[in-house]
């Protein structure tokens, strides 16, 4: 374990983060560690790979991302002025029933399907495409 200031101070002193696992006490917090076998720790680290892609816009579904269980996160940004995205998840994408994204503005795809397939379909006369930022383990 490693002992770390907590920056809350004690309002949480005796709590357990439900999420982590993780032990606040009087100020500071335990954090699990990986034991370097000289008496140290270190918290454990992840290596991410981050890519962005692009996808021309499409009145039928098309896929934006392939399913990846190694995905930790994925934004998509509509690039397009005028015209909205529509975004499904472990499906196929549709202008009913789907995650609207508008012009210029951002997806993030959520925690529970984020390793799943990602498609898009433009409303009709989109000329710019999905740029697509994904993080992988």
């Amino acid at each position: 374990m490693l002992r770390v200031r907590d920056p809350r101070g004690d309002q949480n002193a005796g709590a357990t983060n439900a999420q982590t696992g993780t032990q606040h006490q009087g100020g500071f917090i335990d954090l699990a560690g990986v034991d370097l076998g000289n008496g140290t720790a270190a918290l454990p680290t992840i290596a991410v790979a981050r890519t962005t892609t692009t996808v021309a816009p499409s009145t039928s579904s098309v896929q934006l991302l392939p399913a990846d269980v190694t995905r930790l996160a994925a934004t998509v940004v509509n690039e397009d002025s005028a015209k909205n995205l529509y975004i499904g998840v472990n499906g196929a994408a549709a202008v009913v029933g789907t995650n609207t994204v508008k012009p210029k503005a951002a997806f993030n795809v959520p925690a529970p399907v984020v390793a799943g397939q990602v498609n898009g379909i433009w409303d009709a006369g989109a000329t710019q495409d999905a740029s697509i930022l994904a993080t992988t383990a």
